[in-house]
Formats: C-alpha cells, structure tokens, sequence
C-alpha cells in the first residue's frame, strides 16, 4: 500500500484518498507557496530522509523565513540526518541568529 501523509496532521492514508482519516483534512489541499510547505510540512515530515531533503532544499533556496524552522529543527529534533541537513542549510543561509543554536550543536557532538 502507497501511504500518503496529511499536509494537517501527518495521519497515515491510502494513495486516493480524498480526506485524512485522522483528521478530516481535504488531502489534495494546496496552501502557501513552496517556502512554506517545505517549512510546515516537510520539515515535520515523519520519514526522516524527507525532512532532511526539506532542509537541503531550504539551503539551497536562500530564503530567510527558514532560519527560524531550522534553528528548531536542530535544537529539538531527534533524526541526525535532519540535524546535519539543518546544521549546513543554516551555514548556507549565512545569517547570525544562527550562530548560538550551531555552537551548542558543535560543543553537543563532541
């Protein structure tokens, strides 16, 4: 079965399905430009490649509304492959306030 996820609250539904089965979200929503999906929903991704690709991608495209999520995506989130993904988007993104979360996140690794 091809599992498709909830752009509200992440419940697991069958490929087709019109509306969440945990939520009753419309599933085939599309809301905000790709910014901010990246940022609201694959960056909360629950499969950890994925959130980790939202992150590179949010590096990749430079755009500062990021900083914040990422900063949060590194401080609090358990996957280390989004903890790297995000370390190096913020390194990208080059701006200061992100300064403080990768020195604690390089003092935290060794």
């Amino acid at each position: 079965m091809i599992t498709a996820y909830c752009p509200k609250c992440f419940g697991e539904n069958r490929r087709g399905d019109e509306f969440c089965q945990s939520c009753g979200a419309r599933l085939d929503e599309e809301s905000g430009d790709y910014v901010e999906k990246l940022i609201r929903f694959w960056l909360h991704h629950p499969v950890p490649t994925i959130s980790a690709m939202a992150a590179q991608i949010l590096g990749s495209i430079g755009d500062k509304r990021a900083v914040e999520p990422l900063i949060c995506a590194l401080k609090d989130s358990a996957n280390p492959e989004l903890q790297e993904s995000a370390a190096e988007a913020l390194g990208r993104l080059g701006d200061t306030h992100a300064v403080p979360a990768l020195s604690e996140a390089l003092r935290s690794a060794h």
